[in-house]
């Protein structure tokens, strides 16, 4: 008589492995700026539901970054089209 009781073959399982579904992770960059992500399996596997980022300081707005810039770098908007374009094409249509 052959006795049934073999021990099992392959990897465990992972039944006693106790998996979170709901967890946060703080990602923090060099210049002081931070980002969480938070995270729910039973909604998500594949990624976060929900990211909220925050800044040291406040970011310029388009017009500051233009004023940095040299006129052949800048960007000009058409009145017309209410389009950006760029300083040549700005000058072909006496923008500037």
């Amino acid at each position: 008589m052959k006795n049934t009781t073999q021990p099992k073959r392959g990897r465990p399982s992972r039944e006693d492995a106790i998996v979170e579904s709901k967890f946060t992770k703080r990602f923090d960059d060099d210049n002081g700026d931070y980002s969480i992500w938070t995270f729910d399996l039973t909604k998500n596997s594949n990624g976060p539901i929900k990211t909220e980022m925050f800044y040291k300081k406040s970011p310029t707005s388009f017009e500051q970054d233009q004023e940095n810039l040299p006129l052949t770098k800048r960007k000009y908007v058409n009145e017309e089209n209410n389009k950006v374009v760029s300083y040549q094409r700005a000058k072909s249509l006496n923008i500037i």
